[in-house]
């Protein structure tokens, strides 16, 4: 939902700006209102993660579901920019709550290789809807700057299938598998989870912050059309959809190992990318990439729900997605700032692989120096 929440007005922004242009300020209030819901994920979630550790996460998820259903399609009707504003923050709220609850319930209600399942699937389903979201939005928007908000009544029957179908049984036994608590956690506490968020903030502007150059990387080379960077941007969401699937398959191997190799097939399609003159080159690429975008947030969920007890599951979710949409709201600002200083987006993208390369040799001999024997 967070993804197509932030997709569906990308196609009509123009029109957007030219719908509201009576109104002070209009270019700079519409790309407020796309990217609004993204800061209010982040400025809400360590309160909805105190929330959501004191009453029930599924009534948390509810809550955030009726709220989304309510404010998502507002911009239907709505005719006064500030008000769009208004609905659009209220929506990221909603998104909040329901992202914060959705991984929660996920460490509630499953262990082992289920969570691992489950915690990809929410990892591949954002990529997947960044295609459909996508080529449907583009579609509607040639009728209009509101049609393309149509999608987002999606959140009516998805409101009726939470209040209609419930979720397993929370006992110490999910599935048979041994309880999390069982496993060697200890009380909730801040200090091991610090290595967990700098990762993500890490993994964030160097994974996540070079594909918003795309477009200028094949512009360099002198490929005015739009169509190459669009269709690089959907083969790095398939490429994602299927990188998702990886931490369930490596579930045994230790995360940190996991992380120093999505790092280097990251650097991998980054330095494709940067070195490539034809499209063949960027997009696959892109695809590369794609592969490792899919697989981080994924391993880094599946990291924190093993250090976290149930009592602080919501806090420590909240915090991860904060530190999270944070990073990836500034991630497009970073990356066109390397550019710009390195003068080029191709050796911007060639400079972060160089990095990226790096930072995955030094996990991995962490990983190891670790594990060596005393």
């Amino acid at each position: 939902m967070v993804v197509l929440s932030i997709i569906v007005p990308l196609p009509v922004i123009p029109a957007m700006v030219q719908a509201f242009g009576g109104e002070q300020g209009a270019a700079f209030g519409v790309s407020l209102a796309v990217t609004l819901p993204t800061l209010a994920i982040a400025l809400a979630g360590m309160l909805l993660g105190m929330v959501g550790d004191r009453i029930d996460r599924r009534t948390l998820l509810v809550a955030g579901i009726a709220v989304f259903a309510l404010a998502a399609p507002l911009p239907l009707w709505i005719d006064s920019l500030w008000l769009l504003i208004g609905s659009r923050f209220i929506l990221g709220l909603a998104l909040g709550a329901m992202t914060v609850a959705a991984v929660g319930l996920v460490g509630d209600y499953f262990t082992g290789a289920r969570r691992a399942f489950w915690l990809s699937a929410q990892g591949s389903f954002p990529a997947a809807a960044t295609i459909v979201g996508a080529l449907l939005s583009g579609a509607l928007g040639q009728y209009g700057w509101r049609t393309p908000f149509l999608l987002l009544l999606v959140g009516i029957p998805l409101l009726c299938a939470v209040l209609i179908l419930r979720g397993p049984a929370m006992t110490p036994e999910v599935h048979g598998e041994t309880p999390a608590t069982d496993a060697g956690k200890t009380a909730f506490e801040w200090r091991p989870l610090l290595s967990i968020f700098v990762l993500t903030i890490v993994a964030s502007f160097m994974i996540f912050a070079p594909a918003y150059e795309f477009g200028y990387v094949v512009l360099e080379q002198q490929v005015t059309s739009t169509v190459l960077p669009g269709v690089m941007t959907a083969v790095l969401g398939a490429g994602a959809v299927m990188g998702a699937l990886a931490p369930t398959a490596l579930r045994k191997t230790p995360p940190e190992r996991q992380l120093a190799l999505y790092f280097m097939v990251c650097a991998a399609g980054q330095l494709t990318v940067a070195l490539s003159v034809t499209s063949v080159g960027w997009v696959a690429g892109a695809a590369i990439i794609g592969l490792a975008q899919g697989a981080i947030v994924p391993v880094l969920s599946m990291w924190l729900l093993d250090r976290v007890d149930e009592a602080g599951r919501g806090r420590a979710v909240s915090v991860f997605q904060t530190v999270l949409y944070v990073s990836q709201f500034s991630t497009p600002h970073l990356a066109r700032m390397v550019a710009l200083v390195a003068d080029s987006a191709a050796i911007g993208m060639l400079a972060y692989a160089i990095v990226l390369g790096l930072l995955a040799l030094a996990l991995g001999l962490a990983v190891r120096r670790r594990a060596r024997p005393a």
